[in-house]
């Protein structure tokens, strides 16, 4: 999202035809067909970005200097807040997570059309995708793959463990870059609890290095409130306006 005109810079076949997008400008079309009001600013953020802003306002990053955001479920997003605000980076593509090159996925096609992404084990679809082609029994979403991973199903075992350290080693690489204060896994793949959890957070504390063993690795707290609490806070800093004190 180039945060500065409001239009979608690129986008992968997860929302096809979504590139190019004028999102601001339609938004404003559509208030203005319907209010008597002249223009009205509008804020458009990434999604994973709002997500990480609201953690850091009101969530489990609340106070932290600098926090980075992975969240886990249809797609793997990112999100890196630096006092407070969102980093875009030079092609408004900061934090997308999900594109990195990961050691496993080799061979394994990933939303964006490009072999080898952790999205395209870590992801809540390729997960179920990657158990069906070892030779899973049909299953209608993750969710049944952890639950047969629960419940002892060896294959389901290992395709939740192996989608679950490439996570965790890619996190690992992005705490050694940017050395955050903290940083806070949503989405809904980390709600498999401890068979996905623990073997993602042994592999984020055996590659990382001795100055970041502690470093904060913890839960998102605000759930799907998280992102709309981000862009709020968005939308104030866009009015410079301090944002109000929510409870």
């Amino acid at each position: 999202v180039d945060v500065s005109t409001g239009s979608i810079v690129s986008a992968t076949d997860a929302l096809t035809g979504w590139a190019g997008t004028d999102v601001a400008g339609g938004v404003q079309e559509r208030v203005a067909a319907h209010a008597d009001s002249g223009p009205v600013p509008v804020h458009v953020m990434n999604d994973v970005d709002a997500h990480a802003a609201g953690e850091v306002w009101l969530g489990a990053a609340a106070g932290a200097p600098t926090s980075v955001l992975v969240a886990v479920g249809t797609g793997v997003g990112g999100g890196v807040v630096i006092n407070g605000a969102a980093i875009n980076g030079g092609h408004h593509v900061a934090g997308e997570v999900g594109h990195i090159p990961t050691p496993g996925a080799e061979g394994l096609r990933c939303a964006c059309g490009i072999d080898g992404h952790l999205e395209a084990i870590a992801a809540g679809p390729a997960i179920v995708r990657r158990y069906l082609a070892l030779g899973g029994a049909k299953c209608g979403d993750a969710r049944d793959v952890f639950e047969r991973a629960r419940f002892g199903e060896a294959l389901a075992q290992t395709v939740v463990r192996d989608a679950a350290v490439a996570l965790g080693r890619a996190v690992a690489g992005i705490a050694t870059i940017l050395d955050p204060h903290v940083i806070v896994i949503g989405g809904g793949v980390p709600d498999a609890g401890s068979i996905w959890w623990e073997p993602m957070e042994r592999a984020f504390r055996g590659d990382v290095i001795p100055p970041l063993r502690d470093l904060g690795l913890v839960r998102a707290t605000l759930g799907s409130r998280a992102p709309i609490y981000g862009a709020a806070h968005g939308a104030w800093a866009l009015l410079d306006e301090r944002p109000p004190v929510v409870p």
